[in-house]
């Protein structure tokens, strides 16, 4: 059976999995995810990634970082059926005006199980749940640290702590169209429950209930030996979100396309890769007791990736990575339509060194520069300068 594929590389050697297109700094909505992988081991990673940037917006200069320890489990029970456990222990930093403010704790248990309806493994349904173990009753102050993270132009491991109970699942189907083509798609639905916490600029906590989500999925692949291609537009619809029990906002719609190809040469030791995804986000309204006030501009976006890797020795292999951010929000005259954030041109290279210490272990380290620049909301300078240095240690049983 052929697969809707993304590379994957293990121990040094070019494998292929399910997957619908997904790379590390693009991303997905975490409710689209992979097809069965029949065969593959128990497995567990250990991950921990270090962030810091400077922000300078105007006359303006803060220093802000992240440290994040995320944990996975792979568990295949059968061929048809298999879960993924996750949490991460996560801390935000922010330091202005020499005062630093911490934000620290776990973030919700992630516990994702897929099952296939047939033997093939064509059609899978996936279901999702997050359990609230991480930390939600932030203050106001915390709040504030913790959104620093949620800019656009930041390339942010982790932007929240923990929420409220969040439960959804994914049908998703493949069907070949020809010998190296693979057609796919698939329809998600995520509920996200309520929980404490605060609002910024509010002296008091308030119960938030997240709109929920929507996304309808298709996938087009071609595969040869030595060569993938893959397109797939994502449309993702939200829902209201909630204060006390009162409609607050409704996010706009996002449609997202995203296109990848690789091509592996001289005798498979190394694989190029190219990627493009491009995100338009509809209109944020937001509400005064049901009554529509005003709109918010959101980012669009456009994201350019190409990377190389490389197998140096039978147990080493050598990444690099490169990749360009364009952020733009759209600017109205409408005195009901406001501009959500700015614009922005961010570059970012990186380069990972792995080590297959065994036939189930390896590990890898990396270090990734991030720079950026362009207008806020306000139309003042902002600009971003950061670095992440990252140690992962992937073992399979």
């Amino acid at each position: 059976m052929k697969r809707l594929c993304c590379p994957i590389i293990f121990s040094g050697k070019w494998s292929f999995g399910l997957f619908f297109a997904v790379f590390v700094w693009c991303g997905l909505p975490s409710h689209v995810s992979a097809q069965i992988s029949p065969g593959t081991p128990y497995s567990t990673a250990i991950q921990l990634f270090n962030q810091r940037w400077t922000i300078r917006e105007g006359e303006e200069s803060v220093q802000i970082s992240q440290t994040v320890l995320p944990i996975g489990v792979y568990l295949p029970f059968k061929d048809r059926f298999e879960m993924r456990l996750s949490s991460s222990y996560l801390n935000f930093q922010n330091l202005a005006e020499n005062v630093q403010t911490t934000v620290s704790g776990l973030s919700d248990l992630k516990i994702q199980a897929g099952y296939a309806l047939n033997a093939e493994r064509r059609m899978v349904v996936n279901t999702a749940f997050s359990l609230p173990t991480g930390v939600s009753k932030l203050t106001d102050k915390q709040q504030d640290v913790v959104t620093d993270f949620i800019s656009p132009d930041l390339s942010v491991r982790e932007n929240r702590l923990g929420e409220g109970f969040n439960a959804g699942g994914t049908f998703s189907f493949v069907t070949d169209t020809s010998e190296e083509g693979l057609l796919g798609g698939a329809v998600g639905f995520l509920h996200r429950g309520a929980f404490q916490t605060a609002l910024i600029n509010a002296d008091k906590s308030v119960t938030l209930k997240p709109g929920s989500e929507t996304t309808v999925t298709a996938a087009y692949s071609h595969t040869t030996p030595s060569s993938f291609f893959q397109i797939s537009p994502t449309l993702t619809f939200y829902g209201d979100e909630y204060i006390n029990g009162l409609k607050a906002l409704r996010l706009g719609p996002k449609f997202q396309t995203q296109v990848l190809a690789t091509k592996m040469f001289n005798k498979r030791k190394g694989l190029i890769t190219t990627a493009l995804q491009g995100v338009v986000r509809g209109e944020t309204t937001t509400f005064e007791e049901s009554t529509e006030i005003f709109h918010i501009k959101n980012p669009n976006s456009l994201t350019i990736l190409a990377s190389l890797d490389y197998n140096l020795m039978a147990k080493l292999r050598l990444t690099l990575t490169g990749v360009g951010r364009f952020i733009r929000t759209p600017v109205s005259q409408e005195e009901t339509v406001v501009t959500g954030s700015g614009t922005s041109n961010v570059f970012e290279e990186g380069a990972t060194v792995s080590y297959a210490v065994s036939k189930s272990a390896t590990l890898s380290l990396g270090q990734r520069y991030i720079t950026g620049r362009g207008n806020n909301a306000k139309s003042e300078t902002r600009t971003i300068n950061g670095f992440e240095t990252f140690l992962r240690t992937s073992i399979r049983f």
